[in-house]
């Protein structure tokens, strides 16, 4: 933002989208001492801008002239603009507007877009102000076979006729107007300029031209992408200045903080040693306390590793006792197995049996065949 400046701006057109975002830009700047506007009816500045318009106006900062334009001239009309450094024209109605109206809809257009714009650039100039800033539209031109191109063009042409040190002609395209809603402004969100933008680049411009006026050419036509330039190098110095002032401020308020808190420590000085004496005998307590826990949580610590250690020693008792009852159990297997191999020596020792007695048998038979015998021998002799 522009700095030791105090410029006094006029502005026609304010109730429009343009228009009302313009007074807020030129207002919420302190480079403007004064800003004035004409106008048919009261303008209600935008809440987006934080202003306290009713004290504003109070204060004679901040003007509004409301006026019959067909009844102005150029010496009822040059009063509205003395002592001005820049004039400021939103003017600008559509087909819609003007064919609501009495009469050729053209010719309706044609009294605002182009006779009211002239009319009050001639005023503005005969009052002696150096600099007009105009919101035209892309593709102005005065020899266009459209009927709204070619009324924009010849007012341009006009409005740089009437010599002011500076013309700067806004040729914007679609524009996306502040407080309005629907598909239009869904629309032109995405692929237009924002009114609140083109305001700002209209109040950094004549900010720039009012600083040093012989960098800049006498007339001068701004497209989409000047506005655009405008706009980031007024952000770019706006950012240096807002750090400084958020520095300053929060350098401010620490020095307060610092002021207020030696007072209260000069203020506290007699109850310190209470204070203190207090202090330490708590701090000796919550010591005595914090040991006794200590050692409590210690204690605690330790429980779990020793009931670890028997868990350890009752999960080894029970392995034991299954590793070694197996090897037992095959130890009674293997005598189980040798029993069978001696009732079988006991089985063929009981076959062996009968054999003997049928010997024991035939030789029984034997010996009383032999008697016999030998008695039949004795009885033959």
């Amino acid at each position: 933002m522009a700095s030791g400046l105090s410029l006094r701006a006029v502005v026609v057109g304010a109730t429009g989208a343009t228009g009302q975002c313009l007074v807020g830009e030129l207002l919420k700047a302190k480079t403007f001492e004064k800003v004035v506007v004409i106008g048919r009816r009261k303008m209600l500045v935008p809440e987006m801008y934080g202003l306290d318009q009713e004290a504003l106006e109070k204060s004679n900062r901040f003007e509004q002239h409301i006026v019959n334009f067909d009844e102005l001239n150029e010496e009822n009309g040059k009063a509205h603009f003395e002592g001005a450094d820049v004039f400021f024209c939103c003017l600008g109605t559509t087909k819609a507007i003007a064919s609501r109206l009495p009469g050729d809809w053209k010719e309706n257009f044609r009294k605002v877009d182009y006779h009211l714009v002239v009319n009050l650039s001639r005023y503005a100039k005969s009052a002696g102000v150096k600099h007009v800033s105009v919101v035209s539209s892309m593709g102005a031109n005065e020899s266009s076979m459209f009927f709204y191109l070619r009324s924009k063009g010849e007012s341009d042409r006009d409005v740089v006729a009437c010599e002011f040190d500076r013309a700067s002609i806004y040729r914007p395209g679609s524009l996306c107007r502040y407080g309005t809603s629907g598909l239009a402004h869904f629309v032109t969100q995405f692929i237009g300029l924002r009114t609140e933008k083109l305001a700002q680049a209209m109040r950094a411009e004549s900010e720039n031209f009012a600083l040093d006026s012989s960098k800049f050419n006498k007339v001068e036509y701004l497209a989409s992408s000047h506005i655009y330039a405008l706009i980031s190098a007024d952000e770019a110095k706006a950012g240096p200045v807002a750090e400084a002032q958020g520095s300053d401020a929060a350098a401010s308020a620490e020095s307060s903080v610092t002021t207020n808190n030696q007072v209260e420590a000069k203020t506290e000085e007699p109850a310190a040693g209470a204070a203190a004496s207090e202090g330490e005998t708590k701090t000796e307590e919550t010591e005595k306390m914090s040991g006794e826990k200590t050692a409590i949580e210690e204690t605690t610590e330790e429980t779990p590793e020793a009931k670890e250690g028997e868990e350890e020693t009752t999960e080894e008792t029970p392995a034991a006792k299954t590793e070694e009852t197996p090897e037992a159990k095959e130890g009674e297997e293997e005598t189980t197995e040798e029993t069978p191999e001696a009732k079988e020596g006991e089985e063929e020792t009981t076959e062996e049996t009968p054999a003997a007695k049928a010997e024991e048998k035939t030789e029984a038979e034997k010996e009383p065949a032999s008697d016999e015998a030998e008695q039949t021998k004795e009885e033959d002799k």
